[in-house]
């Protein structure tokens, strides 16, 4: 059987192209492109560059631009001013606990950025979407029993303004879930905000 055309003009270049998009995974392929002609000398076109990032599974999403403006924005509203009480920010993750056994378990805890409260910390087994919903109902479960009412009622202004809270996480893949997002969009009393990549320390309170 005849094996696949060759392609050297992307054969040549391959490597310094996908090393280029993981160190700037910011980017897209235009971009990419530039990068290797002015930093590495290697005369590309947008399409090959393009090509080549697709067949690595490296191309952004077509919103991503906008998502990775809406999410900047959301992070500098929520911490440009620290919070000044109770239901501004939550912080959300998941942390490992290992048994006598050798075993391994997951808490998710979401704790209250102001009043420094544990507001959930169910333990599971696994990290998925599933139990990243199931801590957060819990959380909203907890601080509507501390409050004696529904949460909605403790973010909305006399003149009926929601200023839902900011839950704050980091970049697992059960935060970037379609199914935790569309979760998020059905409570108004949440804003899902994640840490910029390889910055853990935007979430402190609860890493620490």
């Amino acid at each position: 059987m005849r094996g696949p055309w060759p392609t050297p003009a992307r054969d040549g270049i391959r490597a310094t192209v996908i090393a280029t998009a993981l160190k700037y995974e910011m980017w897209g392929h235009r971009k990419i492109a530039w990068l290797c002609l002015h930093e590495h000398g290697l005369q590309i076109t947008e399409a090959t560059c393009l090509r080549i990032l697709r067949e690595a599974g490296l191309t952004l999403p077509v919103d991503y631009a906008r998502e990775a403006r809406d999410l900047a924005g959301a992070r500098r509203e929520a911490f440009l001013d620290p919070p000044t009480r109770r239901n501004q920010v939550w912080q959300m993750d998941f942390f490992e606990l290992e048994t006598a056994g050798g075993g391994t378990w997951r808490s998710g805890d979401v704790v209250d950025y102001w009043a420094k409260v544990v507001l959930a910390g169910p333990v599971t087994k696994t990290q998925t979407h599933r139990d990243a919903i199931a801590s957060v109902m819990a959380a909203i479960e907890e601080a509507e029993r501390l409050l004696g009412r529904p949460l909605i009622e403790d973010l909305i202004d006399p003149d009926g303004t929601i200023h839902p809270i900011y839950l704050v996480t980091d970049n697992g893949p059960c935060f970037k879930a379609d199914k935790f997002a569309r979760f998020i969009d059905s409570r108004p009393e949440l804003t899902h905000i994640r840490t910029r990549k390889k910055s853990p320390e935007t979430n402190g309170v609860i890493e620490r």
